[in-house]
Order: structure tokens, then C-alpha cells, then sequence
């Protein structure tokens, strides 16, 4: 047990340090909510294992890696570093990558980790990046200035939410088509998530069974979703609206074909306007 921790603060210490370029014993002490004595006593006992990994940056306050860094902890895939994103456990994610298997593990997209750490940086320090993306409208690519703000997990894939000059408003990309010659551009006005409308708008979903269903199957259905008065409420943002109907199968223009659905959205019209048709959405 007590080698699965420290495990865990090494993890988190290669995690940050080699995607978000730099960790600190302030990020340890917030990941883990120990002291920042705590957090650096974890440091200085990986540079004493590791002393050719980082190396500390005086002006940017953090322990960063060198040209010459060797993962021991982390596998370094794009994957690793978007599940920990997903809910900031280093507990969770360290125990699920490296103590658990699944015959169900869903395949990944590629994600280069050179584009990735770009993203990483430009999220970071409000830069916009200029990348070559890849879209069904554009399959072999073109030149894009994005102003990006978060990754977002949507079902299957991971986007990346952020301002597009081209299409002057904000919109989600996939990760997977970016381009390796992404790379930050810091001569730009940054357009941050304060206003991207969507992204800060909160809009509740109100779920109610089909009611083509019969009377018993609706109350069944309002069993299997713990329902209260055969009411499921569902508070997201405007921007994940379309994401979120998705998952839970659920298609507004087919609510009429009980077989296919058996939730439908009873505060339809409130709720139609953040779909990708009527608001920008993916890309």
C-alpha cells in the first residue's frame, strides 16, 4: 500500500510536468490536499530517483522536464492525461490505468502528444494556437486559428471547445484531427470562455417517459431513472445540450416512434435552440 502511494504522487508529478510542462508542490498539495511541505518532500524524493527528469524553471516556479526525460510512472498517451482531466483524481485515475482491467475498453483516437502539450499550453496561458484540422468538409485539411478554452469528453471522443476565426463564433473540434504541426500563436486578441455565450449558459432538460409507451412501462421507465412525479431533471450547460441527448439516446424529431426512445424531452421548444443545427456546434 504504502508503495502504490507514493506511486501515485510520482504519477501525478510525471503527469503535470511532462503534458502541462511544469508541476510544483502547490500542484501536489491541492491534487492531494496535503501541505505544500508535503508536496515538496514527494518532489525532492522523485529528483533523488530521477535527477536527470526535471529540472527546476526560476521564472516560471516549476520543476519542468528536460530534453532528456524518461516516463517511469506515466504511459504517456493523450488518453491518461484526458481521463485524469475528466475528473481531477489522481487516486481514481492512477488506481483505474494501472490496477484494473476490462474485455469492454473502448477503442482510442490517435491524439499526437506534440499537438496535445500545444493545446495544454495555449489553454493555459490564453494564447490561440494555428492548426491544420482535418473535417468531412475539408478531409485533407486546412489552416485554422483557434482560440481554444477546454477539452470536453462527449461520448466516444474527446473535442476541444474553443473560438474560431474563420467561423467567428465558438465551436467544439475533435482532437483526433488536428494536425502534429499545431502550434501556439500569442499575437492574437484571445477570445476566452467569458464569452462564449453556450458554454455559460445553464439549461435544464426536463425527461419524462414516452408516453406512447402503456401506463405500467412508463412507470417502469420512471423506476430505472429514479424519477420524482415521473420527472428526470438534467441541468447542463448549452453547449453539451446536443452532446448529452446523445448519450441518452434521445432525438427530439423521433419522439413519436415509442420502439426507439423511451425517454422523451417534455420542455422540447426550450430546449431545441442549443441543438448543432440552430447554435454552432462541431466541427
Amino acid at each position: 500500500m504504502q508503495e502504490w502511494k507514493n506511486n501515485k504522487y510520482y504519477w501525478i508529478i510525471e503527469l503535470l510536468g511532462f503534458w502541462e510542462g511544469g508541476v510544483n508542490a502547490s500542484n501536489l498539495a491541492q491534487q492531494f490536499n496535503v501541505t505544500r511541505k508535503q508536496g515538496k518532500q514527494y518532489l525532492t524524493r522523485y529528483r533523488t530517483l530521477y535527477p536527470q527528469n526535471l529540472i527546476y524553471n526560476t521564472s516560471l516556479k516549476h520543476f519542468i522536464p528536460t530534453s532528456t526525460f524518461v516516463n517511469h510512472y506515466i504511459n504517456k498517451e493523450v488518453g491518461e492525461y484526458l481521463d485524469w482531466l475528466n475528473h481531477k483524481s489522481a487516486e481514481t485515475t492512477y488506481l483505474n490505468s494501472h490496477l484494473t482491467d476490462t474485455s469492454t475498453r473502448l477503442p482510442t483516437r490517435r491524439v499526437s502528444p506534440q499537438t496535445m502539450r500545444s493545446l495544454v499550453y495555449a489553454i493555459k496561458h490564453n494564447q490561440a494556437i494555428e492548426a491544420y484540422y482535418s473535417s468531412f468538409n475539408h478531409p485533407i485539411g486546412e489552416s485554422i486559428i483557434i482560440h481554444p478554452h477546454t477539452f470536453v469528453k462527449t461520448g466516444l471522443r474527446w473535442h476541444l471547445r474553443g473560438y474560431s476565426e474563420k467561423h467567428k463564433g465558438f465551436r467544439d473540434f475533435v482532437l483526433s484531427r488536428f494536425s502534429d504541426d499545431t502550434s501556439v500563436d500569442d499575437s492574437r486578441h484571445y477570445q476566452n470562455k467569458s464569452v462564449d455565450v453556450a458554454w455559460n449558459t445553464s439549461v435544464t432538460l426536463k425527461l419524462i417517459p414516452n408516453p406512447l409507451f402503456s401506463e405500467a412501462q412508463q412507470q417502469l421507465i420512471a423506476t430505472d431513472y429514479s424519477m420524482e412525479n415521473s420527472q428526470l431533471h438534467i441541468t447542463t450547460k448549452g453547449a453539451l445540450v446536443h452532446y448529452l441527448l446523445q448519450e441518452m439516446q434521445i432525438d427530439i424529431s423521433q419522439a413519436d416512434k415509442a420502439e426507439k426512445q423511451p425517454l422523451v424531452v417534455a420542455n422540447a421548444d426550450e430546449v431545441t435552440q442549443w441543438l448543432f443545427n440552430n447554435v454552432n456546434g462541431s466541427k
